[in-house]
């Protein structure tokens, strides 16, 4: 019985499934977003209109999401002085504010 048991975990967990690539979406791909911080305020450039921005602490606790409805947008963010991460679809850059 626990040898039935340990073989069909065994199989469960170690039996490869095949997956589709996910298909390249043409608007994300191709675009190469820019992200400058200059004191308090970050700019964004060439982002696909309509995605989120989040942005974290670098112990991972989110604070801030903004959503960008143009493909260039320009934020004031209130947050103390440090390092931050940015993250925006399968984009993550690390930030400083001075």
């Amino acid at each position: 019985m626990i040898g039935i048991f340990c073989c069909s975990i065994l199989l469960a967990s170690g039996v490869p499934t095949q997956t589709q690539p996910a298909k390249p979406s043409p608007d994300r791909d191709n675009v190469t977003m820019v992200i400058q911080v200059v004191g308090n305020r970050i700019s964004i450039q060439n982002a696909v209109p309509n995605s989120i921005v989040e942005i974290y602490s670098v112990l991972g606790v989110k604070l801030k999401q903004y959503r960008l409805p143009q493909a260039d947008e320009e934020y004031i963010i209130e947050l103390p002085k440090g390092c931050y991460i940015l993250k925006s679809d399968n984009i993550v850059r690390k930030i400083a504010i001075k």
